[in-house]
């Protein structure tokens, strides 16, 4: 594999062509295509051709029968120059795709350089419709996969025509009233997403009703009605046990910013001594109640007899020792993810990695071994954790970093610290969560347990409130521990919890109900 990814790559120039694409959709060319098989534009098996003519000799179109047209103009324009060496396979991926589900007695044939005609004989007229739909979405799924899924602009789409118009009378395909059918789906699907950018129009505002009204059938009941009931507050003592006076809680100090200059980063540079291993660090999850769930973490050291720097304490702010140690976390992670799921544990993995590995050119180099696992079980048991994202971050560039990365994992989460959470940064860019890790800590953020729970309830609830989990890393106390977890927080994990293990293993049972402090 190449060292490093061109940005005129396949993926970079979609996402391009779908976020920044012109206004005006273009005609359906029917010039032949100058790569692939030449004898291969054109292809119509004789079946199709004999059934067509039939067809058209018995004018079947005045029963409701209209062919539907499955184009990949949208796609081609997007690879661009490209499409020369991927169209014969991407059409092989369409049949197949066709194949699935165009049902018995149901015909179909490739034509001109990037889309089929597909005539449903034995379905009425709404599901023939809906199977081309279902054709079309599956097919641009198939193609670049699930990361672009919700974008605005499909890269396969379907269109219908009349029986009449769609052949000639020898039984020809009628290629302009092709182009039409798919350029007027075009065009309303741009002015769809066009609409759907633009900001809503918010509702005029309304005179607020008031917070109560006394019923029109209330007014002036003489209070001998047995519907009036007088209702009033006792006195209550002050010592009395059941009486709280909310207000009079403690509330915790500001989280104080960290120190200027403060990256979190302190380690040197790697050099030819370094060397790493890497360790799981088990995770308890709150959906189930389980560890559940193992975090990779890698252990670092320079020299014979150190201390090993752990986590992002081993990362330093040059991109050659992030990608190194991404590159090492992402290969035995997934090698380790490989076995786990071999030996039936069930257990999910998460993976710290870097903002610069995710987000550079040659992502696609440090993220290669994300294939060693099979989708179905990338999309059930892998959760990315995104950090080192710079906090001057464009959201419109975080969201693009996320969407891409989201093929390769279940979730991806967002690191970010005490003080200044980004939820809603967070939340618009597609992320599921966001989450601390306190070894990351600065000096002047270490406390004492009361205040750090305080601290970690007003970060959970700004998730909460942008619609997002959220975790916490690297849990040193016991009573720390049992906080965040009766708190709320989606995932804990630290040495309070258990301590680090050479590989992921089973799925425990852990109740919420056996975090709790002693009595007294």
């Amino acid at each position: 594999m190449a060292s490093s990814r061109p940005r005129d790559g396949l993926l970079s120039r979609i996402a391009g062509r779908l976020l920044g694409r012109r206004d005006q959709p273009q005609a359906l060319p029917t010039q032949p295509r100058q790569g692939g098989s030449d004898g291969q534009d054109n292809y119509v098996p004789d079946d199709f051709r004999m059934a067509i003519d039939q067809m058209v000799g018995e004018d079947q179109g005045r029963f409701g029968i209209r062919p539907h047209v499955v184009s990949l103009v949208e796609y081609r324009e997007a690879v661009g120059e490209r499409w020369k060496k991927i169209a014969d396979k991407v059409m092989l991926i369409a049949e197949g795709v066709i194949n699935l589900h165009l049902g018995a007695g149901n015909i179909f044939s490739r034509q001109g350089t990037d889309f089929f005609i597909l005539v449903f004989r034995n379905l009425p007229a709404e599901e023939a419709r809906r199977r081309a739909l279902i054709i079309a979405q599956e097919l641009g799924t198939r193609l670049v996969g699930d990361q672009f899924q919700g974008i605005d602009i499909p890269l396969a789409l379907a269109a219908e025509l009349p029986m009449a118009d769609a052949f000639l009378a020898d039984g020809s395909l009628n290629m302009k009233a092709v182009a039409a059918a798919v350029s007027e789906v075009r065009s309303i699907v741009a002015s769809s997403a066009q609409a759907v950018r633009k900001p809503a129009t918010p509702p005029p505002a309304q005179a607020r009703p008031p917070i109560a009204t006394i019923p029109a059938d209330l007014v002036g009941v003489p209070p001998d009605d047995p519907r009036w009931r007088e209702f009033s507050i006792k006195h209550r003592k002050a010592a009395d046990p059941q009486w709280q006076v909310l207000d009079s809680l403690p509330k915790a100090p500001p989280v104080p910013p960290p120190p200027p200059g403060h990256s979190g980063y302190t380690a040197l540079p790697i050099t030819g001594t370094s060397k790493m291993n890497l360790v799981w660090r088990p995770t308890w999850v709150a959906d189930g109640e389980t560890i559940g769930a193992y975090k990779a973490q890698v252990l670092r050291t320079d020299a014979e007899g150190q201390t090993p720097m752990e986590g992002a304490h081993a990362y330093s702010i040059d991109d050659f020792t992030i990608q190194s140690l991404d590159r090492f976390l992402i290969a035995g992670a997934m090698r380790d993810a490989a076995a786990s799921e071999r030996a039936g544990n069930g257990s999910s993995v998460v993976l710290p990695i870097h903002w610069r590995s995710l987000a550079g050119d040659n992502r696609m180099e440090l993220v290669a071994p994300f294939a060693d696992l099979l989708k179905p079980v990338r999309d059930s048991r892998v959760v990315i954790d995104l950090f080192g994202v710079p906090d001057d971050i464009d959201p419109g560039r975080l969201a693009e970093v996320i969407a891409a990365n989201r093929l390769l994992c279940r979730e991806v989460w967002v690191r970010t610290r005490l003080g200044y959470s980004r939820a809603e940064k967070a939340a618009k860019a597609g992320a599921t969560g966001i989450g601390i890790d306190l070894a990351e800590l600065p000096a002047n953020q270490k406390t004492d347990d009361s205040t750090l729970l305080a601290w970690l309830d007003e970060y959970l609830g700004a998730a909460n409130r942008a619609g997002l989990g959220a975790y916490v890393w690297s849990v040193r106390r016991r009573h720390a521990l049992i906080g965040a977890v009766q708190a709320g927080f989606a995932m804990v994990n630290g040495p309070a919890l258990m301590k680090d293990i050479p590989r992921p293993a089973k799925v425990l049972p852990a109740p919420k109900a056996r975090f709790a402090l002693p009595a007294g």
